[in-house]
């Protein structure tokens, strides 16, 4: 959901939708100084759990005494909400102001005949100026779409790389395969620069691997057998995971880190509930022990054990109420739906679920409908806030095969009132389909259990 007051700026660059590639950010942070150049930045991309191993990342830093920044999107309901410190918010004023410097370096590079930057690429600008402004160790910076040609991709070096979970996804724009997918998610690989990978499939990890070998990168990643889950449910789980045996290829003149000599874990317990998050939570702790070793850091086992544990991560299984049971989650691509659909059938078995759904029109819609659809007993059909939103007329038709209840209502606030109508106390609603839906679903949800008390 949008916030009411947009800056000028913002909403100037706003009709220029999402352009790839890195000419007009390059041009917008040399205008500025290239602040970019002076951060030791963690860069992310993939389809699936950027900003849960995000944060995971984060936690650790941050509970480690490392001042560290993040920046990831897109956002529910403030822009802020891209812009993090030590996990606060970057505040109101820090925000004009550092918008402020944005604009005058955008209308230098508008008397220049360059052309206009996208919201995307200010907010980028923004980020890198901003952490440059306060004590900053490490800039934790999640790409926007794809990678190689992603805004977020203008900078030369960072320290580290990580890939996560590659799927299907944005298919118009990447390629219609995993190999074409991972070809753009792989394009933030930089020479020399170590890259840790989330278990991925064969096809991906292929890929991923030449691209971190033609540029002498050390490549480090894991096998799914390599991770215990012990104990799951909707408000923890803990898993043990051994690093010993990774399946790490360094180019043949580089050692592996001591890290992974003696790393294991017997005994990890996180807030964010199903299987791909013990997974997310590995892979971050995989990364902040290559890191720790490679950049001499001081990290202790309690500490980074800590950092994983309190991490929470807005709109990923988020419980918002109990009665009804209230769930949101950013799913929207099949990839994601799977691992939903896994979670919720191993610990919301026993519910009657209201589907609240939201899709946008360049999504493998009908995949993710055949992995979500039949989990539920109802479905309320409404409409993200995004140009690319698919019509819920349409989206019904999608769901004429599917033996389901189905409502379509025109608003976010009013379908989400539906949902809580229409579900009994001891039964579930999950909310899914677009991270520009459950912004709003999550605010009107949050106002309902406050109401109630």
């Amino acid at each position: 959901m949008k916030p009411q007051s947009i800056p000028p700026l913002i909403s100037r660059a706003q009709q220029y939708g999402s352009i790839l590639g890195l000419d007009t950010i390059k041009a917008l942070l040399l205008e500025m100084g290239n602040p970019e150049k002076k951060l030791k930045i963690i860069h992310i991309a993939g389809t699936n759990g950027k900003g849960s191993i995000a944060s995971f990342c984060q936690g650790i830093l941050v509970e480690n005494n490392y001042n560290t920044g993040l920046f990831t999107s897109p956002y529910f309901r403030d822009p802020r909400e891209m812009i993090r410190y030590n996990r606060g918010l970057i505040s109101q004023k820090d925000f004009e102001k550092t918008l402020e410097i944005v604009e005058k370096a955008v209308n230098n590079m508008l008397q220049k005949g360059k052309p206009h930057p996208t919201e995307f690429e200010i907010y980028v600008a923004a980020a890198f100026y901003y952490f440059t402004q306060v004590p900053t160790d490490f800039l934790i910076l999640e790409v926007g779409l794809g990678g190689r040609e992603d805004a977020t991709n203008a900078i030369e070096k960072p320290v580290l790389s990580i890939i996560t979970q590659i799927g299907l996804d944005h298919i118009g724009f990447l390629g219609n395969s995993l190999k074409e997918i991972a070809y753009h998610k792989g394009g933030i690989i930089k020479e020399k620069t170590p890259v840790i990978v989330f278990p991925q499939e064969l096809e991906a990890f292929e890929v991923l691997q030449n691209i971190a070998a033609e540029l002498n990168s050390p490549l480090y990643s894991f096998e799914p057998n390599q991770l215990v889950l012990h104990r799951s449910s909707l408000q923890q789980q803990s898993f043990s995971v051994d690093f010993t045996d990774s399946s790490v290829s360094p180019p043949l003149n580089q050692s592996s880190p001591n890290f992974l000599k003696e790393a294991a874990y017997p005994e990890v317990t996180i807030q964010l509930p199903g299987r791909h998050q013990a997974f997310n939570a590995a892979t971050a702790l995989l990364a902040m022990g290559v890191l720790e070793t490679l950049d001499s850091l001081e990290f202790t086992v309690e500490k980074t054990l800590q950092g994983l544990y309190t991490t929470k991560w807005p709109g990923r299984l988020e419980i918002i109420g109990k009665s009804p049971l209230t769930i949101i989650d950013g799913a929207h691509n099949v990839a994601a739906a799977k691992s939903l659909k896994e979670t919720i059938q191993t610990l919301c078995s026993r519910f009657s679920i209201t589907l609240l759904l939201g899709m946008l029109e360049d999504k493998d819609v009908e995949g993710f409908l055949a992995e979500i659809i039949p989990l539920s007993d109802r479905v309320i059909l409404t409409r993200p806030n995004s140009p690319r939103a698919l019509n819920p007329l349409k989206l019904k038709e999608k769901l004429a095969g599917y033996p389901v209840q189905i409502f379509v209502e025109p608003s976010i606030s009013s379908a989400s009132l539906k949902a809580l109508a229409v579900t009994g106390t001891s039964d579930m609603i999950l909310a899914v389909g677009s991270l520009y839906m459950i912004g709003e679903a999550r605010e009107t949800f949050i106002q309902h259990f406050k109401t109630l008390g």
